[in-house]
């Protein structure tokens, strides 16, 4: 679920929902729909132009949520299971698409740190890794896969 941006106003907005409960995932959804209710409400009071645009873009948001929420508890009812403990984060895609290529970089380096640790030759993956990373392969295309980035 993610918004595109009405425009390259240049505008980031990121929202952390840290869930201190335990919820079903249809009930997450149902939450974040909320969520982005909220901040829509504020945005849309805002006089600055920018600020409007952006409630629209929640306003989108929390259609999503409570779509997927609806869906999951009527479609998908065995997804809808208890989660412990989560957080979320409701941001616009660039945020989102640094965010995955820092962790995915990170997640990459350590593992091929941990088999060069166990394995003296496998130490080339570090050499690839960093590679990667400055030619930005496979970064693009994995976030691209999961959806962090547009």
């Amino acid at each position: 679920m993610r918004y595109e941006p009405f425009d390259k106003s240049g505008i980031i907005t990121v929202e952390t929902v840290k869930f201190n409960f335990s919820t079903t995932l249809s009930e997450q959804y149902a939450i974040f729909s909320r969520v982005a209710k909220k901040v829509e409400n504020i945005y849309k009071k805002s006089e600055d132009e920018s600020l409007n645009k952006l409630a629209k873009a929640y306003n989108v948001m929390k259609k999503e949520a409570k779509y997927l929420s609806n869906l999951v508890k009527l479609q998908f009812p065995e997804y809808n299971q208890q989660i412990l403990q989560s957080t979320a984060i409701l941001t616009d895609p660039p945020v989102s698409c640094a965010a995955c290529h820092i962790i995915f970089s990170l997640y990459l380096l350590l593992g091929c740190l941990g088999a060069c640790f166990v394995y003296i030759p496998a130490c080339i993956c570090v050499w690839i890794v960093d590679f990667w990373e400055l030619i930005g392969l496979g970064l693009e295309i994995f976030c691209e896969f999961v959806g962090a980035c547009p």
